[in-house]
């Protein structure tokens, strides 16, 4: 019993992280070029979000955002309601990130920066 505890979690660890790399593709299937985030670029904006109540709900949108091409740094707080988020403007805009707060069923409450 003790080995099947053992190693069911650890099935699942390997098995999860196993997948590869999403490769970005271009609307005529051609694989893009990455363009490199320019700290000139970057800005920082805190982000007023309902619906967060535990840490679940800060990974679920700490990791929604980080997916987001040009975000350099994601962290929400359910305690102050809040998600802050640095990004390179050229890459990502603001109404991208919070379609992605949106998307992940949280609402965005105000415009901060």
């Amino acid at each position: 019993m003790k080995f099947t505890a053992l190693i069911l979690p650890l099935a699942l660890l390997l098995l999860g992280c196993q997948s590869e790399p999403q490769k970005k593709v271009s609307g005529n299937g051609e694989q893009m070029q990455p363009v490199k985030v320019d700290s000139a670029r970057l800005v920082t904006v805190e982000i007023a979000v309902g619906g967060m109540t535990c840490t679940g709900c800060e990974q679920t949108i700490t990791g929604g955002v980080n997916t987001l091409p040009g975000v350099t740094a994601a962290a929400a707080s359910w305690k102050d309601s809040v998600a802050r988020v640095t990004f390179d403007t050229l890459l990502v805009t603001r109404e991208a990130i919070d379609s992605v707060i949106v998307a992940k069923g949280y609402q965005v409450l105000a415009s901060g920066h």
